[in-house]
């Protein structure tokens, strides 16, 4: 879900409730665009998202960026339906997400927009061992697809 593409709040359920239904229905994993020059889909209001539609698997990506980093990773930490990816999220942010909800992390990127290479790098500069690396760059995934069944 793109807000700023399609036009409305995230939270926005009037307009949400029949989509949310059929991605719990399919047993989607819902990826929802939130950054922080986005007024209709911060963290905060992705966790109004996320807590009512608990059956379904949310994927917050870019983590709240730029400048809502810390209200992304402690909305991740207090959902357990919900992901956050590090596309676009800076460096410090990474770090900061990999040591606080490193079950909860997937690399991401914001192809064809951001080059998939810069991300790699920012990860394997941010990660200060290899079970991390691996957890964000593969395992998780593996958690999430295994959920749903993929």
């Amino acid at each position: 879900l793109h807000r700023r593409s399609s036009k409305f709040a995230i939270d926005d359920f009037v307009l949400l409730d029949p989509w949310m239904r059929v991605a719990e229905t399919y047993n989607c994993h819902v990826i929802v665009h939130c950054t922080s020059d986005d007024s209709y889909c911060s963290p905060l209001q992705m966790e109004r998202l996320v807590k009512r539609y608990q059956n379904v698997t949310f994927q917050m990506a870019h983590l709240g960026a730029i400048w809502n980093c810390s209200e992304g990773i402690e909305v991740v930490k207090r959902n357990d339906n919900l992901y956050a990816d590090t596309s676009i999220v800076s460096y410090s942010a990474v770090k900061r997400a990999i040591k606080e909800i490193p079950k909860q992390l997937l690399l991401g990127t914001d192809y064809p927009f951001y080059r998939f290479e810069m991300e790699q790098l920012k990860l394997n500069l941010a990660v200060e061992d290899t079970s991390s690396l691996r957890k964000v760059a593969c395992a998780n995934f593996d958690t999430l697809c295994s959920h749903h069944n993929y």
